[in-house]
């Protein structure tokens, strides 16, 4: 009897080494073909030969409006090596839209991408051609390429000149807007851009997850007040209270699923004298300035405010 227990434990025990030790192969193998595919990519391709280029520290400001994003920028842009610009108008929306329309193109010809770079595109046109079809719509592009030219677009408009070694960025306030002011799906042919009413989060997350890999090393703050009025709105926002409690949630819902690249700044905080010293101390940590780099007499209420 115990020697046909010691038998079953025998054998439990060398199923679960031998778990154990399929697992960590497999983890293992994974690496080294991420490792591969990232290197023989098409985004590894542009960079093998210096095409493709980030700037390399970005701060992004998403706020709600009326929450004092204006003083945030100008008391970040008072520490040494920042400079936040303000809002751009949705300016990265049309870029994000143009490589995802790029994206969507190369989803049809998944040959498109392999380590050969140009060589492989211009094979598969041949085979688009030889193959009976007309191209004169032909416009595939390898997926790398068009992640390269955002990064590379936004680091010489944004770090061009003495900025680039600068940490840049910019602030913007409708990134949830049920109105379409920021997100347009591209669920239509390239040009067509219906206007589209409302977005998901999933959209809301991958456009903030787009806007931080145009950078090497990207931080998101995000910028509200404690407390809204949901039924009145806020500002802007009367009448829309449904849009500002949908940016609220889902700012509180990135910045817990990214709490190492995200932050949140209280609009309350900000002019709290009991506060305000320590929350400038934890945005400079955060954006990778030493406290004791920060100016004498930086402020948030060196603008007008909400």
């Amino acid at each position: 009897m115990e020697n046909s227990t010691g038998g079953v434990k025998t054998v439990v025990f060398t199923a679960l080494v031998t778990t154990v030790l399929l697992l960590t192969t497999f983890v293992f193998l994974n690496r080294i073909r991420g490792v591969q595919l990232d290197y023989h990519s098409p985004i590894g391709y542009y960079i093998r030969h210096g095409m493709c280029t980030k700037h390399e520290k970005c701060t992004f400001i998403v706020s709600v409006g009326r929450a004092g994003s204006t003083a945030l920028q100008d008391a970040l842009n008072q520490l040494p090596n920042v400079y936040i610009r303000g809002e751009n108008n949705n300016m990265l929306r049309m870029l994000y839209n143009i490589e995802q329309v790029a994206l969507q193109n190369s989803k049809k010809y998944p040959k498109i991408g392999d380590h050969l770079g140009p060589l492989s595109e211009k094979k598969e046109y041949e085979l688009h051609v030889l193959g009976g079809n007309k191209p004169a719509w032909y416009n595939v592009f390898q997926p790398g390429a068009a992640a390269c030219a955002s990064s590379s677009y936004f680091k010489h408009l944004y770090g061009y000149g003495g900025f680039h070694s600068y940490t840049v960025g910019f602030k913007e306030i409708r990134h949830a807007d049920g109105l379409g002011a920021l997100f347009k799906l591209v669920t239509q042919p390239p040009w067509i851009f219906p206007r589209y009413s409302g977005i998901v989060y999933k959209t809301y997350d991958a456009y903030l997850d787009w806007m931080r890999s145009l950078c090497q090393h990207s931080k998101i703050i995000f910028n509200m007040r404690r407390e809204y009025n949901y039924t009145r709105g806020q500002g802007f926002y009367v009448g829309r209270g449904d849009v500002l409690k949908r940016n609220i949630e889902w700012m509180h819902r990135y910045r817990k699923a990214h709490r190492r690249s995200s932050h949140i700044v209280y609009y309350e905080d900000m002019f709290d004298p009991t506060k305000n010293v320590t929350i400038l101390k934890d945005l400079a940590t955060f954006i990778g300035i030493k406290k004791d780099d920060i100016p004498l007499g930086t402020t948030f209420a060196r603008v007008p405010h909400s």
